[in-house]
């Protein structure tokens, strides 16, 4: 049966027992639907789910999700286990039967880069704010230097006009 990776992805971080209670609740759901979830991983930090299921077919896959708990997958990936050389886990050097996801590795690289890139973005607009925010603060000390100097020319233009006697 074809194995499927989903990725899941939550904006404001995640708990690994709330994840915990929805692996549950998929185990429960998952032999209506011929499948079969097998292992999942958790990014608390950075708010991603990957699931590793083996299901008939994709629509199989998140049908359980959407059954168990509505909290379907962003992206899925069809993958296949590795066994080349360099892919043995701990237990494997141990003499143990151990199943390698060498898309794992792929999909957490992708993950990675696009997070870095999206610090990088946010870094770049946080310099932008502060720049903004500096020139609007120097902007408005600047207006509010010429208000307090220039408030004594009408005080002043005007005890002129009165101290002048009428030509009338």
């Amino acid at each position: 049966m074809p194995l499927f990776m989903d990725i899941h992805s939550f904006d404001h971080g995640v708990a690994a027992g709330d994840i915990a209670k929805a692996h549950l609740a998929d185990l429960r759901t998952q032999v209506r639907h011929e499948t079969r979830y097998l292992r999942y991983w958790v990014d608390e930090q950075r708010g991603k789910v990957f699931c590793l299921v083996e299901a008939p077919s994709v629509a199989a896959a998140e049908s359980v999700h959407y059954e168990a708990h509505g909290l379907v997958a962003d992206e899925i990936y069809r993958v296949q286990e590795g066994n080349g050389p360099g892919n043995a886990g701990p237990a494997q050097r141990r003499g143990e039967k151990e199943m390698n996801y060498p898309y794992m590795h792929t999909a957490l690289a992708r993950e990675r880069q696009d997070t870095l890139l999206a610090e990088a973005q946010a870094a770049h607009l946080a310099r932008e704010a502060r720049a903004y925010r500096r020139e609007a603060a120097s902007t408005a000390t600047r207006r509010a230097r010429f208000r307090r100097a220039s408030g004594w020319l009408p005080s002043a233009w005007s005890r002129l006009l009165a101290s002048r006697p009428d030509s009338a």
